[in-house]
């Protein structure tokens, strides 16, 4: 009731063909829409990047790709997290792609039957050492995969480590890593294959890294892979609207009431009215995405002033000093309508982004916007 996120996927659309701009032609654009499209919504988001051109679409599960395959996106997934034999069958029945992250791996999966051709991109590690193939065992892998006729190598890919911290060094020695192994596949007769490597930083940052794909997710929800990328790219005459944030966050104040001086208030009596004051309940906790860290020190915009989260942030509910609207008349939103209270979004000429909020839990853009539950109405503009 009143609570909810506002995705304007206008502002979607126009990041992706902004990002889009930066590659040559013939470069394929995959949209990461995994973990619910970052929080802004699987199926809707994925219908927006499909009108503003989005090639490919890069998820984690096989429920999500087979969620969009029911929604009629019939371009192809690719599904970024290591998936068992007994979902390859499915992947392989619905025409989704699946990554190959060792040896292992590559072992189970050209030992299973398929009914249909599996199409399969070698995942190689190239510097940040999370999953993926050493080089040396590409050939071995490509072998083995080559042994089973109803399986495809289709690509080749990596991730980098460190282009969010502007650490290009580190990023040029992947790319040397990266050409290196798609020298290794080749030379097992594998050709035409896909090459991708660059995420949203790289993306624009890194024109060498582009290859013949590239995988945006950040950067299409309008929200910067971090503050120095976006500093060093808000130097070229592109300029800081490049990329614009598409979601809001509003929700209602669900009582108002007045305490006393000397009265605690919330779990743990960690606040104390140093005044009579007016406080507002917003019917939003860290159930909801208001991460706990913001207890004491979070901030709402109501009627474009900037209103203190006070006290601890519950599982459901959250305390909003009012003092500063002092002047307003407010009452219970059964009584008459209650103002917005933007959590995520601009009121007036304030604006709290998830970088703010990040800032203030000492995490990132990502988990901010991620973490909101699929529970929370999303309306789309």
């Amino acid at each position: 009731m009143n609570t909810f996120l506002e995705i304007n996927l206008e502002k979607l659309q126009k990041n992706i063909r902004n990002l889009k701009s930066l590659l040559k032609p013939e470069t394929k654009f995959l949209a990461v829409i995994k973990s619910n499209a970052y929080g802004h919504g699987l199926v809707e988001c994925a219908r927006a990047a499909n009108i503003a051109g989005a090639n490919w679409f890069g998820v984690v599960y096989l429920e999500e790709a087979m969620e969009l395959r029911c929604a009629g996106i019939l371009k192809p997934i690719l599904i970024l997290k290591m998936v068992a034999s007994a979902d390859a069958r499915q992947a392989a029945n619905q025409e989704i792609s699946i990554p190959i992250v060792s040896l292992a791996h590559a072992h189970e999966i050209s030992e299973t039957n398929f009914d249909k051709v599996l199409k399969v991109h070698l995942k190689v590690e190239t510097g940040l050492n999370r999953f993926g193939l050493q080089i040396c065992e590409i050939s071995e892998a490509a072998k083995l995969l080559k042994t089973n006729r109803n399986i495809k190598i289709e690509g080749l890919y990596s991730h980098f480590a460190s282009v969010e911290e502007n650490d290009l060094a580190h990023a040029k020695i992947q790319i040397t890593n990266f050409k290196k192994a798609i020298k290794v596949l080749e030379s097992t007769g594998t050709k035409n294959f896909l090459k991708h490597m660059a995420a949203t930083s790289a993306t624009l940052l890194l024109p060498e890294s582009h290859f013949n794909m590239v995988r945006c997710g950040i950067g299409i929800y309008g929200l910067w892979p971090s503050v120095e990328n976006k500093e060093k790219y808000c130097s070229s005459p592109r300029g800081e609207n490049f990329l614009q944030p598409v979601l809001k966050y509003q929700t209602y104040l669900s009582q108002i009431k007045t305490v006393e001086v000397g009265e605690k208030i919330g779990y743990g009596c960690t606040y104390e009215a140093k005044s009579k004051m007016t406080i507002g309940i917003i019917p939003v906790g860290y159930y909801e995405g208001l991460d706990r860290g913001l207890s004491n020190c979070g901030e709402v915009l109501i009627s474009g002033t900037k209103c203190p989260i006070i006290g601890r942030v519950c599982m459901n509910l959250s305390i909003i000093d009012l003092s500063s609207l002092e002047g307003q008349s407010f009452c219970s939103f059964k009584d008459c309508p209650s103002p917005e209270v933007m959590i995520i979004g601009k009121s007036g000429d304030q604006e709290i982004t998830a970088d703010d909020i990040a800032q203030k839990i000492g995490s990132i853009n990502y988990e901010v916007v991620t973490r909101i539950p699929a529970c929370i109405e999303r309306k789309y503009i």
